[in-house]
């Protein structure tokens, strides 16, 4: 037996049996494509949904989002779900919603401004950590879930970018992205500040690299190499005529593919970007919050096209244009003019969103054949932890704008109003609190979108689901209370209109 091994292992092929194997591993070449640079993926890949969640941290009165009631609106099958297209809509929605704004000029038929969502148990929060895992219990910390920015990044594989806007380690934007070990205890999520350090992640060592134009410098790609090993094999002189012919013919097209994917206007300049920084590492300030959101947004965006990261965190505390410093955190507290100063700074963070969704929607989808923008193939989640905050701190009236159609699945361009007909009010601190739809419904949406099974998320919560669920809301009006009851049997799906797909 050994003997016949040693003799199996130091048999030589000839020269037609190399070349028919070969043969047959060059003829499988598509899969060997996938190895090749992002410009090559660009050809056989399916689109990649990129999701990017925005928080804005310490609450906003929802007036200052949505429109005035009321509003001749379009009704969909169910009477509680009422649409009216943005672009039927003026221009300056409310006080912090302006596609006048040069951020968000021309957004209108890739936003949505969705109203009527709330948490179910209403309570009193405080501050809300919980506002992405689609919970509330316990106060401000979630004793369930996890936040959906995890459960997504876990679900693909890949590794999700996290920020916060003040170096502070007392901020409370830390709060609401987190994990659960096995013993059910919530584990926060690192966040990095700093385009400084924003760079670095995304560009490992990139600080002192210089992007080179030249050919001596410059790697070769995989087909470079292939087509080497190649020629030379060809100019072997044991190979036959014919073979050489046949050698030829694939290698002649093998360097068109490469030439057609070169020539593709819409491959990604996947290098080391020149840029200055707002922030150093290790700085808690930043001299320009503008000049701070405008770096974060140019490197998302070259994230997005190149296939560095599909999922983005950023969670605004206290910097803006208006207060760029981080030295006053509380937002509604400090803000000159009450309501209305605390909405214009929550206001400057939705255009800084607003620009980066513009930015996307320039770009071409390297990963699209079918000619779609990245933001077409993206969905940009702005949320807040809270609505009524000057009185009541509510959990019901939610405030939610999302930019991108999400590959697909999200309808856009629409005001989508889902609180219930006739308004139905919980009452807290004498403020109606109109109330609608569990707000879980469009983290679930945000999830299938982005490709996620059920099956992925459905145990992530209070053991009725994904999220929580409290039928019985603990704090309501007497004719409120069992509201979200009616939801017991689809507080698990996706939100309806708003998914174009289950």
């Amino acid at each position: 037996m050994m003997k016949n091994k040693k003799k199996i292992l130091n048999r030589y092929i000839n020269r037609r049996q190399f070349l028919i194997g070969s043969g047959q591993f060059m003829l499988t070449l598509p899969p060997l494509i996938s190895l090749m640079p992002s410009q090559v993926l660009a050809q056989v890949q399916q689109p990649k949904v990129r999701v990017m969640t925005f928080i804005g941290v310490f609450g906003i009165d929802y007036h200052q989002l949505y429109p005035d009631d009321p509003l001749t609106m379009s009704k969909t099958s169910d009477p509680n779900i009422n649409y009216l297209n943005l672009l039927q809509m003026p221009k300056n929605v409310s006080r912090i919603l302006d596609f006048n704004d040069p951020n968000l000029s021309g957004l209108q038929a890739k936003t949505n401004l969705i109203r009527g969502l709330g948490l179910t148990d209403g309570k009193y929060a405080g501050h809300n950590h919980s506002v992405l895992s689609g919970t509330k219990s316990g106060g401000r910390s979630p004793i369930y879930g996890e936040s959906i920015d995890v459960i997504i990044a876990r679900a693909l594989g890949v590794d999700a970018i996290r920020l916060k806007t003040t170096g502070s380690s007392t901020a409370k934007a830390n709060e609401f992205s987190f994990s659960r070990d096995k013993s059910g205890n919530r584990i926060i999520s690192p966040l990095t500040f700093g385009d400084h350090n924003l760079f670095n992640m995304l560009f490992p060592g990139g600080m002192t690299q210089q992007t080179s134009t030249t050919e001596s410098t410059q790697e070769k790609s995989i087909v470079d190499k292939v087509l080497e090993d190649l020629n030379s094999l060809m100019s072997h002189k044991r190979i036959s005529q014919n073979d050489r012919n046949v050698l030829s013919n694939y290698v002649d097209g093998v360097n068109d593919l490469q030439k057609r994917i070169i020539a593709n206007s819409n491959a990604p300049a996947c290098s080391v970007p020149n840029m200055s920084f707002a922030s150093s590492s290790g700085s808690n300030k930043v001299a320009s919050a503008n000049k701070l959101y405008d770096n974060y947004a140019d490197l998302i965006v070259l994230a997005a096209q190149c296939d560095n990261a599909r999922v983005f965190h950023i969670a605004n505390t206290a910097i803006s244009d208006i207060n760029n410093d981080g030295s006053h955190p509380e937002l509604h507290h400090n803000a000159t003019g009450g309501s209305d100063g605390a909405a214009d700074r929550q206001g400057w963070f939705l255009r800084r969103v607003g620009r980066l969704a513009s930015k996307l929607d320039q770009i071409t989808d390297p990963f699209d054949s079918n000619g779609k923008t990245l933001l077409d193939n993206s969905i940009l989640f702005w949320t807040n932890e809270m609505g009524a905050w000057t009185t009541s701190h509510a959990t019901t009236s939610i405030p939610v704008v999302t930019f991108g159609g999400g590959g697909g699945y999200f309808r856009t361009g629409q005001y989508m109003d889902f609180r219930q007909r006739p308004f139905l009010s919980a009452k807290n601190n004498g403020i109606d609190r109109h109330l609608g739809r569990p707000y879980k419904q469009i983290l679930i949406s945000i999830m299938r979108a982005a490709g996620l099974e059920r099956s992925q998320y459905i145990n992530i919560g209070d053991g009725n689901g994904f999220g929580e669920f409290n039928p019985i809301m603990s704090e309501a009006a007497n004719d409120a209370k069992n509201h979200y009851a009616q939801f017991q049997n689809d507080h698990n799906d996706p939100l309806p209109y708003l998914s174009l797909r289950s």
